[in-house]
C-alpha cells in the first residue's frame, strides 16, 4: 500500500471512529427526565407556607437525582393563579404541555410535600406507568392496594397521551389521583408499583384539612359523580378519558406567565382558570403578594395569548380539521369590519345543514278560518293590507327525519346554529326560540326587576306564576324530541371569554351567565341535562349579522310558512307592514304594561290563538314581552314556529332602528355590531361552546 492510499485509509478510519463517537454519544444520552409538581401559595385549604416547601422539594431533590447519575432532568412547576378553586389535574396537564415543548420523554407527576426515602428509589423510567409513592409518613394506615396514583408517578410522553393526562374536573383535593389509577387500567390493563420499602416517602409537614371537612363541601360530590364515569375501566371509561383530559385542558385555563430558573433548572408556567371556573377565594385569603404580580401579568399577557393551544398544536393533539380560517365581515360601505374566524370543521357542518333539501310533501290547501284580529281576540289590533291577508290553517307540519348538529354534545357556533334552524323551517319541522338575559335570570333567582314593559317582585300578584312561565322552556327543553331552543347570553366570539370582557366578543353577559350558574338555579332548570345544542345565543338574531334573521324569515317563507308578526302598537303606526309578513298582530301599550297583573286574560288571549293556529311561524319582536308568551304558547299548541328576535327588525318592521348600533335604510345589509360590543377591526372566533360545571367554555 502506498503512503498516500495509507493515509487516506487512516483518515478514513479515523474519521469512522470519530462518527461512531458521536453517535454513541447522542444515542447514548438519557432522555429529559421532567419532574412536575402543581403548585399554588395561598387561596386554598393547604395553600399556606408552599413557596418556602417548594423550594426544600427542589434543593433535597436535586441532590437526590444527581447522586443517582441523573444529569439531564429539569423541574416543571405549574402553578394555579390566585383565582378559582384548586385543580391539580389541570395543572399537570398545563405542566405536561409545557415539558412536552421542552422535549420532556419521561416525567414523574410528583406533589411538592413528598421526598424519596430509600436509596433504590432511582427515578428510571421501566417502560410503562409506575406508582412509585407507595407508602408515606402522611398515612401510615392506608392499604398500599388503593386504586390511586398519588404522591408521585412516572410515564411516558406516551404513556400521558394514551390515557388523556389527568381530568379537569376534580376541584379542591382529592380523587385525581384515582382517576389516573383507572385511566391506567383502562389503558394498559396494569399498572406496576414499587415495593413498599422502595417507594417510602416522607411528607412535609403543612396545614391539611380533615376529610370529613372535605366530603362536607359540595365539589366533593360532584368529583365522585365523574369517578363514577371511570372506575368501571369500560368502554365509557374510554369515551370518558377521550372527552376530559390532556387535550382538554386549553378550555379551562391560559397561560400569564413562564419563567425559567437555570440555576435551580427550574421552569414555571402560570396558568389563569377562565372565567367560568374562576371564582374568588373563599377558603383562604389569596396570597396578596402573588395578586400583585398576576394583575401585571395579565396586562403584559398577550405574547402568551393562545400559547395552550400552541403546545397542543406543537404536540399534535390538534386535529388538523381545527385549522382556523380567516374572513373578514364588512358593512356594505366597508365604513366597519371586523376578522372573523372559523374553523374548517363549523364551515363544513354550517354548509351541510344549508343543504338539506326542503321537505318533500307538498303543502295542502289550506281551509279558510277566522281571521285573526277580531273576537274574540279583544286585545289585537289588526293590521292587515290586501298582501299581508293569511288564513291561518289547522295543516300540521311535516315531520322528517331530524338532521342533528353533527357536534350534539357541543354549542353550536353562531353561524352554525343558523343554518341549523333554517334546516328545520326547510323540513317543516316546528321549533321556538326564547331570550333569556337579566331580566329573566333576575325573575328567575328570584329578584325584583323592573323593564320598559314589566315590574316584577316575589310579592307582586301572580309573581309565582310568571316565574314559572320564564322556567317553562327550561323543561320544555329537556323532553325527548324537543325543539325548544334557549337563547342565553354567551359571547358570540372565543375572545371574549378568554379576555373576560363583557365588551369583547359581542353580545355576551358573562356575569348574567355565570348567575344561571349558580348551583341552586342551574340544578332547578336542569342546565347540565339539557343538551348543549339546545343553548343559543341571546343576541342570535340580527345582532352579529342583520341579513342572517332575513336569510332565516327568507327560508320560512320559501317552506310555505304562514308569517305573523307579534310586536307593539306604536313600532307600525306610521309604516307599512314588511312585505313577507301575512298578518301583524300588534299589543296595545295599556297590555304590555299590564302584562304581570293581567296574567291570566292575557296567557288565555294568547293560549287560544295558538290553539287556532296551525303550522304558523310567529315572529315576536316585542322585547321583553317575549318569553313568557312563548312560553304559553309553545305549551298550548307546539305545532308552530315561535321565534324571538327582539329588537333586530325594528327597521323591518317600523322603517326607525331602536339602537344606534342597528342597521340604516342607507345601510340596510349592516350586519348589527352584537349588542354594540364588537369594535372596528376586532378578532371575532366563532367557536362552540360546552357546558362545563359553572358555565360554557369554549370547546377549542
Amino acid at each position: 500500500m502506498s503512503r498516500t492510499h495509507l493515509f487516506f485509509f487512516m483518515a478514513a478510519c479515523l474519521v469512522s471512529t470519530l462518527c461512531m463517537e458521536v453517535g454513541k454519544d447522542h444515542n447514548d444520552s438519557p432522555p429529559l427526565l421532567c419532574i412536575l409538581v402543581p403548585f399554588r401559595d395561598g387561596c386554598g385549604w393547604q395553600g399556606k407556607g408552599r413557596t418556602a416547601q417548594l423550594d426544600h422539594f427542589v434543593h433535597n431533590m436535586t441532590a437526590w437525582l444527581q447522586a443517582r447519575g441523573h444529569n439531564n432532568f429539569r423541574f416543571v412547576v405549574a402553578e394555579q393563579s390566585q383565582k378559582g378553586l384548586f385543580n391539580k389535574g389541570i395543572l399537570f396537564n398545563l405542566g405536561a404541555l409545557k415539558a412536552f415543548s421542552m422535549g420532556c420523554e419521561h416525567l414523574v407527576f410528583h406533589d411538592v410535600d413528598q421526598l424519596p426515602t430509600h436509596p433504590q428509589n432511582d427515578y428510571r423510567y421501566t417502560g410503562e406507568p409506575l406508582h412509585m409513592c407507595v407508602w408515606t409518613t402522611q398515612n401510615r394506615p392506608k392499604s398500599l392496594t388503593q386504586p390511586h396514583v398519588g404522591g408521585a408517578v412516572m410515564m411516558s410522553r406516551y404513556d400521558y397521551v394514551q390515557v388523556n393526562g389527568f381530568s379537569n374536573r376534580y376541584w379542591r383535593w382529592g380523587l385525581e389521583d384515582n382517576d389516573m389509577y383507572h385511566r391506567i387500567y383502562t389503558i394498559f390493563n396494569k399498572l406496576s408499583r414499587l415495593n413498599v420499602m422502595v417507594g417510602a416517602y416522607q411528607d412535609l409537614p403543612h396545614e391539611r384539612v380533615e376529610m370529613d371537612n372535605i366530603k362536607a363541601e359540595p365539589q366533593f360530590w360532584a368529583s365522585c359523580e365523574v369517578m363514577e364515569g371511570i372506575h368501571h375501566q369500560d368502554e365509557e371509561a374510554r369515551k370518558q378519558l377521550k372527552s376530559d383530559g390532556l387535550a382538554q385542558v386549553c378550555r379551562y385555563t391560559e397561560l400569564i406567565h413562564s419563567s425559567e430558573d437555570a440555576a435551580r433548572r427550574m421552569t414555571t408556567v402560570v396558568g389563569d382558570l377562565f372565567p367560568a371556573h374562576a371564582s374568588q377565594c373563599s377558603d383562604a385569603e389569596p396570597n396578596f403578594i402573588k395578586l400583585d404580580m398576576e394583575e401585571r401579568w395579565r396586562r403584559d399577557a398577550s405574547r402568551l395569548r393562545g400559547s395552550c393551544a400552541a403546545f397542543l398544536k406543537e404536540a399534535g393533539l390538534l386535529p388538523n380539521r381545527n385549522v382556523v380560517l380567516e374572513r373578514r365581515i364588512c358593512t356594505s360601505n366597508a365604513d366597519f369590519c371586523i376578522n372573523a374566524f372559523t374553523s374548517e370543521e363549523i364551515r363544513e357542518n354550517t354548509a351541510r345543514l344549508d343543504a338539506i333539501p326542503r321537505a318533500p310533501a307538498s303543502i295542502p290547501e289550506r281551509p279558510s278560518h277566522q281571521p285573526v284580529g277580531t273576537a274574540p281576540f279583544d286585545m289585537w289590533a289588526e293590521v292587515l293590507t290586501a298582501r299581508m291577508k293569511v288564513e291561518l290553517a289547522r295543516q300540521p307540519p311535516h315531520h322528517p327525519v331530524s338532521h342533528e348538529p353533527d357536534e350534539a354534545v357541543l354549542m353550536m357556533g353562531w353561524n352554525e346554529s343558523m343554518a341549523y334552524l333554517r334546516s328545520l323551517a326547510r323540513q317543516r319541522v316546528p321549533f321556538a326560540v326564547t331570550r333569556y338575559g337579566p331580566a329573566e335570570r333576575s325573575v328567575l333567582s328570584r329578584k325584583p326587576y323592573t323593564t320598559s314593559t314589566w315590574s316584577w317582585d316575589t310579592q307582586g300578584v301572580h309573581a309565582d306564576w310568571f316565574r314559572d312561565l320564564l322556567a317553562q322552556p327550561f323543561r320544555d327543553a329537556l323532553g325527548p324530541g324537543s325543539r325548544m331552543m334557549l337563547a342565553m347570553p354567551v359571547s358570540f366570539c372565543a375572545e371574549a371569554f378568554e379576555a373576560n370582557n363583557d365588551r369583547v366578543g359581542g353580545g355576551g353577559r358573562l356575569e348574567d351567565l355565570r348567575e344561571y350558574w349558580r348551583p341552586e338555579l342551574a340544578e332547578e332548570l336542569g342546565l347540565r341535562a339539557i343538551k348543549p345544542h339546545r343553548f343559543l345565543y341571546s343576541w342570535q338574531f340580527g345582532n352579529l349579522n342583520y341579513n342572517a334573521t332575513l336569510g332565516l324569515i327568507q327560508t320560512l317563507r320559501d317552506a310555505s310558512w304562514p308569517i305573523v308578526v307579534v310586536c307593539k302598537e306604536d313600532h307600525v303606526e306610521h309604516a307599512a307592514a314588511p312585505a313577507w309578513a301575512d298578518a301583524v298582530l300588534t299589543v296595545a301599550e295599556r297590555d304590555a304594561r299590564n302584562l304581570i297583573q293581567e296574567l291570566d286574560f292575557v296567557l288565555a288571549t294568547f293560549e287560544t290563538l295558538a290553539a287556532h293556529v296551525h303550522a304558523t311561524a310567529f315572529v315576536f319582536a316585542i322585547a321583553d314581552f317575549g318569553t313568557p308568551v312563548i312560553s304559553a304558547m309553545h305549551r298550548a299548541n307546539a305545532q308552530n314556529v315561535y321565534l324571538d328576535v327582539g329588537a333586530a327588525l325594528d327597521l323591518e318592521i317600523s322603517g326607525e332602528r331602536s339602537q344606534d348600533f342597528h342597521p340604516t335604510r342607507k345601510d340596510p345589509s349592516h350586519f348589527v355590531r352584537a349588542g354594540g360590543a364588537l369594535e372596528q377591526e376586532q378578532a371575532c372566533t366563532e367557536t362552540r361552546w360546552e357546558v362545563a360545571d359553572t358555565g360554557f367554555v369554549p370547546a377549542h
